[in-house]
Parts: structure tokens; sequence; C-alpha cells
């Protein structure tokens, strides 16, 4: 009888602690978030999870607000597996946890709150309300931009329509960097950075946002953490040489926290980027999925990016309406930039409504789209074009989607600046119906 019952045991199935929609910690030391698509085994009985060896795994530790504790319970609840009982000290963790993160309202939506309170048939109104956030702060967290380059009469040139969710308050800083003279925008609001050195190196940058989720190009979340891509652009600005500033841009080693705390974890910039000084241009296409794919730039033709990727065919925007607009802001840009005798010609240029869409412009416009949805959220707020041969930044700030806040120099008051700085504010203008339409 007492084989029979290990036997038994023997012959049960085991069933894995993991559903479909689960996160757990993957890779050699097992700390890498894995999202579990798919359960499955080989023909050798071997698990496979999203069609991988999966034999070492751990799942993911509860989060400490509570919220994944909480989550967990509901869903595994739901599918029969229980793992903790209402009024247990588990459940209980979970539930104070989760009401204290409720009955808390979102950052400047106190007023929201209590409106909501007011109304009857609502009883949730601090879930409403972090709803609400979330998704304003789901597309304020959008950035969609032109960038381009070219070689005019020897100077080589980078520039760029920067597109974003929200009115934007710019500063432009001038420090030393390891005793280094760098200049750059800086955004208030998510410490986004762009700019050039003394030794003429400068880098600009548009997202690739597409179909999957890249976590370096974040910015503010609920957390109010910004990206730290404005710092991974000021850190690789702090080498003379171009070689090191591109391995800075393609190995750059991510802080955790602390001031000087490193994770250990290559997190390198990601996108299109454009980097180069007055003897070499290149293109870089990274993406939280792919290793950069670096590819020099010919001075003999005028190079532009937006949102869809070159090399990754799996990078940003690939279908729909998205890739279509990006795909026409790309050639559009192109065209413009193609025929630009001036490096003025360059930035006016890209000042000009073409397409029928608004949408489809380089420099876009949101309260012109014809039809708005909630998705028509981003304008152009301005642009920065890169003089890396005289040693220029140029700033054109939108009169109306954007606020200069001036020029913040940390640099010793004896110091003699390299680098010019030009600031002006622009209108944009629709262009002629006889005149360049882009094509």
């Amino acid at each position: 009888m007492k084989l029979e019952k290990i036997i038994s045991k023997l012959q049960e199935e085991y069933k894995l602690p993991i559903s479909v929609g689960d996160t757990i910690m993957m890779g050699r030391f097992k700390n890498k978030p894995v999202k579990v698509k798919s359960i499955s085994m080989n023909d050798k009985g071997d698990l496979l999870i999203n069609g991988k060896s999966a034999a070492r795994f751990r799942i993911k530790k509860l989060d400490e607000t509570g919220k994944g504790i909480w989550h967990n319970i509901r869903a595994k609840r739901k599918r029969g597996e229980a793992p903790a009982k209402k009024g247990s000290s588990a459940y209980k963790k979970a539930a104070k946890a989760m009401k204290s993160l409720e009955e808390k309202a979102p950052p400047g939506m106190e007023d929201v709150v209590l409106a909501l309170k007011k109304k009857k048939d609502i009883d949730n109104p601090y879930a409403i309300a972090w709803s609400m956030y979330n998704k304003k702060k789901k597309k304020e967290s959008l950035d969609e931009c032109v960038i381009a380059h070219k070689v005019i009469d020897g100077n080589v040139i980078l520039a760029k329509n920067r597109d974003r969710a929200y009115d934007v308050k710019l500063t432009v800083v001038r420090e030393l960097i390891n005793n280094i003279e760098v200049v750059y925008i800086h955004d208030d609001d998510t410490d986004w950075s762009e700019g050039m050195n003394e030794f003429g190196i400068g880098i600009i940058n548009s997202t690739l946002q597409g179909e999957y989720d890249e976590k370096e190009k974040k910015i503010v979340k609920k957390s109010g953490k910004p990206s730290k891509d404005g710092f991974k652009m000021r850190t690789a600005l702090g080498y003379k040489k171009l070689s090191k500033v591109i391995k800075s841009i393609i190995e750059f080693t991510g802080f955790s926290t602390g001031d000087n705390a490193k994770s250990g974890e290559a997190t390198g910039l990601n996108g299109h980027t454009f980097v180069a000084n007055q003897n070499n241009s290149y293109a870089i296409e990274t993406t939280s999925i792919n290793p950069p794919a670096i590819r020099k730039l010919s001075h003999d033709k005028a190079h532009t990016r937006t949102n869809h990727g070159r090399v990754y065919k799996d990078a940003g925007y690939q279908d729909g309406k998205n890739a279509k607009s990006s795909k026409l802001r790309q050639n559009i840009s192109l065209s413009i930039v193609s025929k630009a005798k001036t490096k003025y010609d360059i930035l006016k240029g890209l000042q000009g409504y073409y397409a029928k869409d608004y949408r489809d412009n380089p420099y876009r416009n949101k309260d012109k789209v014809n039809n708005p949805t909630g998705a028509d959220v981003l304008s152009t707020t301005g642009q920065l074009m890169l003089d890396l041969t005289d040693k220029i930044l140029t700033v054109t700030m939108d009169k109306t989607k954007s606020e200069f806040l001036g020029i913040d120099d940390r640099t010793p008051e004896s110091y003699k600046p390299k680098i010019k700085v030009n600031v002006q504010y622009t209108i944009p203008f629709k262009a002629d119906d006889g005149g360049d339409d882009g094509s």
C-alpha cells in the first residue's frame, strides 16, 4: 500500500506555478525579466518558455508597493490557484498596500478626485483619477522627430525637428565635462539633452518606439524619474575623440541608484543617432532588442531619419498609418535637405507645411490636424542645428509650443567659450501650392 502511494505520487502531473502573461526572471544570473508568451515541451521533454529552453528560471518577486501581490492574488484566484486565501496575512498586506495607493490622488489631480467624489455613481474616484493620469503620461512620453545631416560648403551640419506631446521648457547649458567644453539643449521636464563639444563632435537622436517597448527611451512615468538618455548624451560628449564618443553611445553602462552606483548592465542610446565631426559622420541604429548597427555617412549627399527602422525591420513604425507618416516625413525632409544651399535653408525648409495631412509633415502641429483623434498629441516644439565646423549651436523655438528659459553657463568666470550659441523663435509657414511639395 505504501509503495502504491509512492508510485501514485510520482505519476501525479506537476503544475508549474506560472502562466502565459506572467513575468519570470531568466538569463545566466536569472535577473532578466521575461514576459511569458508561450509554455511548451520539445521532443526530448525539455521545458520551453517562449520557444527557448527554460531549465532554470526564477519567479519574479512581488513588488514592495503591494500592487504586484494584489495582481497575483487576483489573477491566480481567477485561475483557481489561490496563492493566498482571503483573510491571510499575505492577502491583508496586499489589500492594505493597494488601498494606500488607491487613496492617494495623482500629482496635480486633487481637484479631479474631489469632483469625482461628488458623483453618486462613482465609488472609486482615486482609481479613475490614476487611470486618467497614467494615460496622460503615456501620451506625454511620445517623441517622434526628424534628424538630418548634410555637408554644405565644407561645413558639417546636423539638424533636427523635435516633436513632443507637451509644451517644452528648454535651457541651453554650457559646461565643462572632463575639462571639455560641452554645449547642449536641456529639456527641464525630461532631462533630455543633445549638442556638441569644443572638438566639433555633435550628437542628435530620433526615437524608434514602434511595436515593442524600448525601456531606455521612456521619460517621466508615474515614478517621476526622468530618462537616463540625457545623461548618456552628456557623458558621450565628454570625450575629444569621435571613436570614444561612439563607444560611449553604444556601450554606456547605466546608473542604478546614487550618483556613482553603476548597474553593470550596458544600456546604450537607443533609436537613430547621427554622430559626427569635421572629418567623419556615422549613423547608429539601436533598439533594446537589437545590437548597434553602425553605418558611415557619405559627405556627398544628404541623410535623414525619422521613426522607422532602416537596418532593423522590426524597429519603430513598420505598418499602418504611423509607418506611412514616418516614411513620408523622411522623404519630404530628405528632399528639403538635399536642395538646401545654405545651412539656414535646412531649418527654414523643415519649418514648412508640405503634406496635405498635417500628421505627415516634418514640422507637425496637432492643432491643425483635420478630424483629430486621441492619438494626435504631437507637435514640433523647436529645432536644433549644429554647425560642427564653425562650432555654432543654433536653437529655434516654436512660439506657440515652447518656452526658452535662458542660457545656463556653468563654466568658470575667466573661461573663454569656444562654441557660439544662437537662439531664435519661429512661426512655421504654409508652403505655396505652386512651391516645393517635398516630392
